[in-house]
């Protein structure tokens, strides 16, 4: 008799991940899983009882493991260049992760402060902002809000289009822009 396959918590969301980053968040249903596992539906659906839910804890996942990325070098100098390029680089070489994280819809009900709040990475950039500019904090978070605009809807744009840009020039920009936003102090 052949082993018995286990299709763990972990497991199913190893393929869910998988289907995502390969083919995009709107492909990940009972039945592709199914398919990436070798299995039925019934394996996933005994681990979860809605599709949401695999997607609800699946966008756990890979924010986390993300904001890992991001934070693995909260210590360096200049943490906000960083963190820039890293943000700017997933969007542009892992566009399905990108949006998946930011243009999924799992920021709805949520304000302006609360999303830039809700993670450590944001709240260190500001507090770096503020501490090595000499900005208030009302200051370094304006400032931040505006650096994360721009970062954002570059990003965006390299996610969901096929730009012809080089990533000299939009670090370039993105520095430039940085500046001016730090300059005005606000």
């Amino acid at each position: 008799m052949p082993p018995k396959q286990s299709y763990t918590r972990e497991r199913i969301l190893q393929a869910a991940e998988t289907i995502m980053k390969r083919d995009g968040f709107e492909i990940v249903n009972a039945r592709s899983l199914a398919k990436e596992l070798g299995c039925s539906t019934q394996p996933i659906y005994s681990v979860f009882k809605k599709m949401e839910d695999l997607k609800t804890e699946l966008y756990t996942v890979v924010v986390n493991q993300f904001m890992e990325t991001v934070n693995a070098k909260k210590e360096e100098e200049d943490f906000l260049n960083y963190a820039t390029r890293v943000f700017i680089m997933t969007a542009k070489n892992d566009s399905h992760l990108f949006r998946f994280i930011y243009n999924s819809h799992n920021f709805d009900g949520k304000n302006l402060h609360e999303l830039l709040s809700e993670y450590e990475t944001n709240r260190l950039i500001c507090e770096r902002l503020t501490k090595d500019y000499s900005l208030s904090e009302k200051q370094g978070q304006t400032a931040w809000w505006k650096i994360w605009f721009v970062v954002y809807g570059i990003s965006t744009m390299l996610a969901t289009n096929k730009l012809s840009i080089s990533d000299a020039e939009v670090f370039s920009l993105v520095q430039s822009t940085i500046s001016d936003i730090i300059k005005n102090g606000e």
